[in-house]
């Protein structure tokens, strides 16, 4: 009987960016301190309180995404294919308000975060509207989940055969069978 582990279910991080516009004022790019982990993907938040540089979400939104932290385990080619994520800013006043989107992206040594440039514009970014709480922390929550409990690499020695390839073929029923020979 197979058991599962807890690190079978996406473990949700919350990250409380506190005197959110005395930061975003000092720092553009901030790591969520803690780390989440499922299947053996391991991940943090990465956020952009300014928006990102260089795009048309600078200056004017709050940019979220979820980053994969590669662990030394890793191959050098390594993949997660098809990880579904989750991203929240959460709203204080009233929990249905607050935004999330979410994806399916392949994390890998070459395309290591996703996420969404224009997550939250800044004019919502208030007490009033309920994404500051009365401290100034803005709340983002994220989680990821590999569909896979195996870590891919675009090496074929590190990839693991599809799920469909082990399914045997189906016998032929005797009718089925017998259809056949007519034919041949």
């Amino acid at each position: 009987m197979a058991t599962s582990s807890s690190q079978d279910f996406p473990a949700v991080i919350e990250f409380q960016v506190r005197n959110f516009w005395r930061l975003a004022k000092n720092q553009n790019d901030v790591e969520s301190p803690q780390i989440g982990h499922c299947r053996g993907f391991h991940y943090r938040l990465l956020i952009h309180p300014r928006g990102t540089a260089g795009t048309d979400s600078e200056c004017s939104h709050l940019s979220v995404f979820l980053e994969a932290v590669r662990q030394d385990w890793y191959p050098d080619d390594w993949v997660f294919p098809n990880v579904r994520f989750e991203l929240t800013v959460v709203n204080f006043k009233d929990p249905k308000q607050s935004v999330t989107s979410w994806a399916h992206w392949s994390f890998s040594n070459d395309a290591t975060s996703r996420g969404w440039q224009k997550m939250v514009s800044h004019s919502r970014l208030t007490r009033q509207a309920g994404f500051l709480d009365e401290d100034g922390t803005v709340l983002i929550k994220g989680k990821a989940e590999p569909p896979y409990q195996t870590l891919w690499s675009r090496l074929p020695r590190y990839r693991p055969r599809a799920f469909f390839e082990t399914i045997p073929p189906l016998p032929l029923t005797t009718t089925a069978a017998a259809q056949a020979a007519k034919h041949e």
